[in-house]
């Protein structure tokens, strides 16, 4: 039986809970980290904060170099959540679970908060004051030549302005640091088709040959490959799209394949080469070129059974259009330019250029589109 005389201010009496301690907990402003409390005033709030109410942004996520757009919900300036900008072109509203987790960026208590100055081997905590009065004092006198600035990928208004920085120190050595930079694919498609980065259209292709692009998994933009490829397997003038994924070791996008072909790691461009021979359609200086990769000479080089080739190749012919992917396994060798190149002459000797292979958009402001990168800082 309850006892109508023991109250709600007894009970949290006996909890050992003090009506302020109550109060400030419900507040939502004590610190996770190490249970400090903040109080900021509301007498005069900046214009953005109006408490209770969320305001959302729209911004561009910054987790891996495909650029995703993103809105954030921000209550009493503090962003709480982030979603896919359901008008981007991109994403088309998605968001994969890398970008979910760009809030930790604010919030995780493992992030870097303060600036840190390089002792040895460690990082040691100095103060903004300090950062800044360091880097007056190593840069006074020093010409640009003597400057190296190193960052991630950046671009928009934060390029922008970082340019407008170094410009100010005459400093031209910016190097944007990327783990896994696509370097060799972007200097191959550069040749092949005159832009670093083309846009390639899964979605319109009936037929999909992949060599080692894991476009499901982390390849370029999987998130907005992923959309395309629900398309592609619905089907083209209501044929069902076909995946053949060529690659040494099995990848996400392997696993989902139609087809997938093990390949001698490396070999990737002989067998482009191959696949064009058998096509017969080439002519000129491109008939000429891969004369010499016969069946015999492919099969032997790559460890794909003829038969194998011959049907790859059957496949291309009677479905089009189609599209030729290079990936990351094709390109980290020696010689993985040409590897890369072999795949994408398949394109153009298919006639998948201006099809399902298309130049990008120019940007219009060209001072913030995105910095490419380099996976090695000399």
């Amino acid at each position: 039986m309850i006892d109508s005389g023991f109250d709600r201010r007894d009970f949290l009496k006996v909890l050992g809970w003090g009506g302020a301690a109550v109060a400030l907990s419900g507040c939502g402003n004590t610190s996770v980290e190490d249970g400090r409390e903040t109080v900021v005033s509301y007498s005069e709030p900046a214009d953005y904060v109006i408490p209770s109410i969320g305001v959302y942004y729209n911004s561009t996520c910054a987790q891996c170099d495909a650029g995703c757009s993103i809105n954030g919900r921000v209550r009493e300036g503090r962003v709480l959540k982030l979603e896919g900008n359901p008008n981007s072109t991109v994403n088309r509203g998605k968001m994969c679970g890398l970008g979910q987790a760009g809030v930790q960026h604010h919030y995780n208590p493992d992030r870097v908060r303060e600036p840190l100055l390089r002792t040895g081997n460690q990082g040691q905590t100095i103060s903004w004051e300090d950062a800044y009065k360091l880097i007056a004092e190593k840069t006074q006198g020093v010409s640009g030549d003597q400057i190296a600035f190193l960052s991630g990928g950046v671009s928009g208004h934060l390029k922008a302005l970082l340019g407008n920085y170094l410009d100010s120190l005459s400093c031209k050595n910016h190097f944007v640091y990327e783990a896994i930079a696509p370097a060799v694919a972007r200097a191959a498609n550069k040749k092949s088709y005159g832009v670093a980065m083309p846009r390639f259209s899964i979605n319109k292709a009936k037929v999909v040959l992949s060599f080692g692009a894991d476009f499901l998994g982390s390849w370029v933009s999987p998130v907005h490959f992923s959309q395309q490829y629900a398309q592609f397997r619905k089907g083209v003038d209501g044929q069902r799209g076909v995946l053949i994924q060529v690659e040494p070791k099995m990848t996400l996008t392997g696993a989902n394949a139609d087809r997938w072909v093990a390949i001698r790691p490396g070999t990737e461009g002989v067998l482009a080469l191959g696949i064009i021979n058998v096509l017969g359609t080439a002519t000129g200086d491109i008939a000429a070129a891969v004369k010499a990769y016969d069946r015999g000479r492919v099969s032997k080089e790559t460890g794909i059974p003829a038969g194998q080739i011959d049907k790859i190749a059957a496949m291309l012919k009677l479905h089009s259009p189609s599209l030729v992917l290079a990936g990351s396994a094709a390109e980290g060798y020696e010689h993985g330019s040409q590897n890369a190149a072999a795949i994408n002459l398949l394109n153009h000797v298919l006639g998948n250029v201006g099809k399902t292979v298309e130049a990008t958009e120019d940007m219009p402001f060209p001072q913030m589109s995105p910095a490419t990168g380099i996976y090695k800082v000399q």
